[in-house]
């Protein structure tokens, strides 16, 4: 049996996959941090990458003000707005609900007392939505200020005043529902912009709210005909209403005001300022929120050193981190309802909604239940870094990568997919997958890129596995002397030395006594076969002890036992005349023939009335074989060497 040859060489396989988990990446992310999420776990065939895939990601979520009674909640995801009304995640969209919202993400805020009136507004930067019934009615308002919504909130007493409240980057406005009329309540001017306003969500009062501009907390009872103003001394970042939901009869509710990088403020009913205690070691105070169901003192905030909440207005706090986490500004939306003596935490991260039931440190996903269709990105790119370096290798200063082949498992799905490889770290090269590639800018820093387009955003290339083939292993790296692999007359450097490396290894060839491998000396039609039987480890005969039928063989020479084994696999074949010529130059024809027959490659007939040599000729040709253009040539021991070594890289 005839043993095709395999290439010794270094595989380095890179594991990456798109979930949508804590530890997604997207295709732009360096291999780099990929390597670090996985630690090089070896590639299995269900290991894909894909464009990503933004039908569940979350841009927005937001919660009923007393959410514990109701557990309603909207998610604003980049495929559109979607609704959960149960403690566990089932969210959908309702019938009634515009095609604009269906589609797109909204941010959702709770107009006062929402248990029982059921009233939100719905908006992004260009619409305006009320929504009615908790969710099962809807109207678009007519806005009437053509410029961006940076925030949007039905009016303090909607039932009763009718009004919707928005920013732009002109100031605050009220508009009414019932008539369209619009006024500019405060004006952005050199003291500062509106960042900010709020109401108690209690409240059935329709005049009583609290606005931010610059670093002042504005505050008024009469729909802004008079304020009240405290200057925090830094630009104010948020407002949030706290109240006590065991004394409702007060329906201004207290304020907690987030201002410069860590400062937290809260201010009494009667608009007295004092400040709570943050934890010790935090840095950046990114968010606060009231405990839904709990009592004025309950708080949860998102800082820098991770979220914790209070039940005495900060006099003590309990921190909950998460391993998953690890740059706490990048969560949005932290929320955090209590539920038998327990908060629970909502939170938004990278597109995901989770839940940690009861602060036990335990995210989950939580946004679940969408039957939207997919939706991928345009275009996206993965890249590798130094293959070399991934190996831990070093290499001589004079060595340099010459040629690689970037193995990949991939379906295009009808998109696009283009591969690329550099040897120097700086000139990509596009390649075709799977064929030898030759490098034009040789180097040591060796990396692969694929970049991925799609046409139809229900569809996307998928990468299952990429491996880099460069065809050697470290016991062939040159040593210190700087020849290759010790052959005096060979330096390391030269582009034949990976061929001459693989031949040795596989011992296919010796060098000489002399220390020479002397690669441009010719090599016969007896050597020729010996390298190919021994090479192929074709399974030898004996010595035949007859002339084989060819008249000028020396009966006993050391060539016998070769001829006899490759007539009998049927590689070789005497002249017409009777002679095999053992002492004679191969030439190129000769050669590849010989090789071919042995290697058991799939050839194609070549036309009739072709030479004999055509097919072979053309199998060289059509895979990137060493090609002769005198098919006479008389070939050297470096040309057979070549031969080997391209067929161990196919």
């Amino acid at each position: 049996m005839i043993k095709k040859i395999t290439a010794l060489s270094i595989m380095s396989l890179l594991t990456f996959a798109l979930i949508p988990s804590s530890s997604a990446f997207e295709l732009n992310l360096p291999l780099e941090d990929q390597i670090e999420m996985y630690n090089q776990v070896e590639l299995t065939s269900m290991d894909e990458a894909v464009l990503m895939n933004t039908k569940n990601s979350v841009e927005r979520a937001s919660y009923s003000p007393d959410f514990n009674d109701d557990q309603t909640l909207y998610a604003g995801t980049t495929s559109g707005t979607y609704i959960n009304g149960v403690p566990e995640p089932n969210f959908y969209q309702d019938s009634g609900m515009p095609v604009d919202v269906k589609n797109s993400p909204f941010t959702l805020e709770f107009g006062a007392n929402y248990a029982n009136e059921g009233t939100a507004v719905a908006y992004n930067s260009e619409s305006i939505y009320m929504v009615y019934s908790k969710g099962t009615s809807w109207s678009a308002v007519d806005v009437q200020v053509d410029e961006e919504i940076l925030q949007a909130w039905p009016g303090p007493g909607f039932a009763s005043s009718q009004y919707v409240y928005f920013t732009t980057q002109t100031g605050l406005y009220r508009q009414s529902i019932q008539n369209n009329a619009v006024e500019l309540l405060v004006e952005n001017d050199t003291d500062g912009d509106v960042v900010d306003f709020t109401y108690s969500p209690l409240t059935t009062v329709d005049s009583i709210f609290y606005v931010a501009k610059g670093s002042t907390v504005m505050k008024t009872e009469n729909f802004g005909l008079t304020w009240f103003e405290h200057d925090m001394g830094a630009e104010i970042k948020e407002l949030v209403s706290i109240v006590d939901r065991d004394d409702v009869t007060e329906d201004h509710g207290e304020l907690a005001v987030i201002f410069g990088n860590k400062g937290l403020s809260r201010a009494t009913k009667t608009f007295d300022f004092y400040s709570p205690t943050l934890p010790a070691g935090v840095n950046d105070l990114y968010s606060v929120k009231q405990v839904q169901n709990g009592k004025e003192q309950d708080m949860i905030i998102n800082t820098d050193q991770g979220i914790y909440t209070t039940y005495d207005d900060g006099d003590s706090w309990a921190n909950i981190t998460y391993d998953e986490i690890s740059d706490y500004s990048k969560v949005t939306d932290v929320f955090g309802a209590l539920e038998a003596a327990k908060v629970t935490i909502f939170l938004v991260r990278d597109g995901v909604l989770y839940r940690d039931l009861q602060s036990l440190g335990n995210l989950e996903p939580f946004m679940n239940g969408i039957s939207s269709e997919d939706s991928y990105a345009s275009e996206g790119s993965i890249e590798s870094y130094n293959i070399l370096d991934l190996h831990e290798m070093s290499f001589d200063p004079n060595y340099t990568v010459d040629q690689a082949i970037l193995l990949v498992d991939a379906d295009a799905q009808e998109q696009t997919i283009n591969y690329f490889m550099t040897a120097d770290g700086e000139n990509w090269e596009e390649v075709t997958p799977n064929e030898a590639h030759i490098f034009e800018n040789q180097g040591t820093d060796l990396r692969w890129r694929i970049e991925m387009s799609s046409s139809d955003p229900s569809k996307s290339p998928i990468i299952y596995a990429v491996a880099m083939d460069f065809g050697f292993d470290e016991g062939q790296m040159p040593p210190e002397d700087g020849l290759c692999e010790g052959f005096t007359d060979v330096e390391a450097q030269d582009p034949l030395c990976p061929a001459l490396s693989y031949v040795k290894e596989q011992g296919i060839f010796e060098g000489y006594p002399d220390g020479t491998f002397k690669p441009n000396q010719a090599i016969n039609r007896a050597e020729t076969v010996k390298v190919i039987v021994e090479g192929f480890d074709v399974p030898q005969l004996a010595d035949p002890a007859t002339n084989l039928g060819f008249s000028d063989v020396i009966l006993g020479e050391w060539y016998m036992k070769y001829l006899a084994t490759a007539q009998a696999e049927g590689i070789i074949e005497g002249y017409p005349d009777g002679t095999f010529k053992p002492e004679q130059t191969v030439n190129y024809v000769e050669l590849i023939k010989i090789f071919f027959e042995t290697a058991d490659v799939t050839l194609t007939p070549a036309p009739e009335g072709s030479q004999w040599y055509q097919k072979y000729l053309d199998y060289a040709q059509d895979n990137d074989y060493l090609v002769y253009q005198i098919l006479d040539s008389g070939m050297k021991r470096g040309d057979v060497a070549t031969l080997f070594y391209e067929h161990s890289m196919k």
